[in-house]
């Protein structure tokens, strides 16, 4: 970003592989609003993606079968993404931000008309594998946009607006996405989504460039150069990742665990080779940092796909009132994500992730012991489901501002590693979670009309979820010197 006239304008500040905006005129609200909008609008989407396809989950179960191979919805949306985030610095610093974005949108578009279209469980699995090559990276997308143009309180508040634009999806999307699927077919769940991807893509579009003609954005004009020790290290994170994950659906053996440790070394090493090549700041508090991103994906995330099925399941209500879990939760992330916001310059980041840990613990043990008693309404494990993720909405960003602030590189690398280490997590975690689910899993009654899920294999599932979050909250007080 070399335009003097662009600096002078906005106040920008260089160094460190990135322009930062000062608060020095109206130029920088005028970047930051068109920003904001174009973001929400991407936001918006991929919630109504989400929210949507776990809502019709149990009736994509039921017409397609398979329900063990079901785990993958979720983990090979997940780990096919990590391809993509991991390539997006590539593809930003040689094309730039708004080609990157066409791509990821095209790719995604493509994956929910195939979805569509989907005659069995393993072409439905393949369409959400390139939904997800197409998606994921646009998380990374956001972050640059974010890192770049937005610091401090900023920052902060950014990424509170962001999770405020779950809640109209939240309120309508699960509702809607069930009664679709239920009076005409969850295949327009997905197909449904493409005039808001088109929509969404016109919106940000716009808005990116209306802030380049404040900013100039030149990312695509320098070349992207990359180490073979860096490949190396990608490759290895992801490989191992992908071994993990595929482990969890081995039968058991005296192969299965020695190739999950392997994986899980693999994982680890990959990991340490990304952080070492980008020079971060302080990486004992990097690798702390991601380690409760990884918690979260894992804790929430990982579960979270499966809610609904769970209390469908539990309590035999219809994925309709099912998806009121996700819609309380949304709610309260965004609740969480606003407390955040409104206390980040005044309580220090260790306490903030405590309180927000000790909440997740407690809403996702709750969850489990209503979802198994029989006796009490299917809201009460929506209630402590929405309780959980307003600790985790306190979390979330968090450590989104503090690993944006560490970085001693460009934002995209950075980005890109932190997202590839939330996107490994949640594969694992779905896969895991899904794995477990499937072994207890029954569909009976005339034409399929309905799952069961064993008690054991819901306790195991939700257990998951618990032991990453309590793991997490040990960790802030074993960790201080990385917090």
């Amino acid at each position: 970003m070399t335009s003097t006239a662009g600096i002078e304008e906005v106040g920008l500040v260089e160094g460190q592989g990135k322009c930062e905006l000062v608060e020095t005129g109206g130029g920088v609200k005028r970047v930051r609003l068109l920003l904001t909008i174009g973001l929400v609008g991407l936001v918006t989407v991929s919630a109504s993606q989400v929210l949507g396809t776990s809502t019709a989950l149990p009736l994509m179960e039921k017409a397609l079968g398979h329900t063990r191979v079901f785990g993958w919805f979720f983990s090979g949306f997940a780990l096919v993404g990590l391809v993509g985030i991991s390539v997006v610095p590539i593809v930003e610093r040689r094309y730039g931000i708004r080609r990157t974005l066409w791509l990821c949108a095209s790719i995604f578009s493509v994956g929910l008309v195939f979805a569509s279209l989907s005659q069995n469980a393993y072409e439905l699995l393949a369409a959400r594998a390139v939904q997800g090559l197409g998606t994921e990276p646009v998380i990374v997308v956001a972050y640059i946009l974010a890192g770049r143009y937005f610091d401090g309180r900023a920052a902060s508040k950014l990424f509170a607006i962001l999770a405020s634009a779950w809640v109209l999806p939240s309120l309508m999307v699960p509702g809607l996405a069930g009664w679709v699927a239920q009076n005409f077919s969850w295949r327009w769940d997905f197909v449904g989504l493409v005039p808001f991807v088109i929509v969404a893509q016109l919106v940000c579009q716009g808005a990116i460039k209306g802030a380049s003609e404040l900013l100039p954005d030149d990312s695509g004009s320098k070349p992207y150069i990359s180490s073979a020790a860096s490949w190396n290290s990608r490759l290895l994170f992801l490989g191992g990742v992908l071994v993990s994950v595929l482990s969890l659906s081995l039968r058991e053996g005296i192969v299965k665990y020695p190739v999950f440790v392997l994986s899980a070394v693999a994982v680890g090493m990959g990991l340490r080779g990304l952080v070492t090549k980008l020079a971060v700041q302080r990486p004992l508090r990097f690798y702390v940092l991601l380690l409760q991103r990884a918690a979260i994906a894992i804790g929430c995330f990982g579960l979270e796909g499966f809610i609904p099925l769970i209390i469908n399941a539990s309590k035999g209500v219809t994925p309709a009132l099912a998806g009121v879990a996700i819609t309380a939760a949304t709610i309260l992330w965004t609740t969480g994500s606003w407390v955040q916001a409104r206390y980040a310059g005044t309580v220090q980041l260790l306490v903030r992730l405590r309180v927000g840990w000790l909440i997740a613990v407690v809403g996702v043990v709750f969850t489990a012991v209503t979802a198994l008693d029989s006796g009490l309404s299917f809201l009460w494990p929506a209630m402590f489901w929405g309780i959980s993720n307003f600790g985790m909405g306190i979390i979330h960003p968090a450590i989104s501002v503090e690993v944006l602030s560490l970085r001693g590189t460009e934002t995209a690398s950075v980005t890109s590693v932190m997202q590839m280490v939330d996107t490994s997590a949640v594969g694992f975690g779905t896969g895991l979670i899904g794995v477990i689910l499937g072994a207890g899993t029954t569909v009976a009654g005339v034409g399929r009309s309905y799952v069961h899920l064993s008690h054991q294999s819901i306790l195991f599932a939700v257990g998951v979820s618990a032991v990453a979050a309590f793991a997490a909250l040990l960790s802030t007080f074993g960790s201080v010197v990385g917090l």
